[in-house]
């Protein structure tokens, strides 16, 4: 739900675990609270909201995340990459 949120230029609050900090930097496009710490994911949620003009950022630099790195070509060509770079691996394996 964080890529779509970003998409839509909603900047996002969550815990600073998993892949989550691959979505969302911190201060950046939103903001990571320390894992499982409920006052700080709160501090997090207000800190976003309380200001008009660093929400209004916060939405901008979402958006042009999910533009860079998640859009379709950007997606096809990592594939593409990974794909390629697995190749010689699958040759190899084949050939003993």
């Amino acid at each position: 739900t964080i890529m779509e949120s970003i998409a839509c230029g909603t900047p996002c609050v969550a815990f600073n675990v998993g892949g989550i900090p691959d979505m969302i930097e911190h201060g950046k496009n939103g903001y990571l609270a320390n894992p499982f710490d409920t006052h700080d994911l709160a501090k997090g949620i207000a800190w976003v909201i309380e200001d008009k003009v660093r929400l209004k950022t916060l939405s901008k630099k979402a958006r042009e995340k999910a533009e860079r790195n998640y859009d379709i070509s950007s997606v096809v060509k990592q594939y593409v990459e990974l794909y390629e770079g697995m190749a010689p691996v699958r040759k190899e394996m084949t050939n003993k």
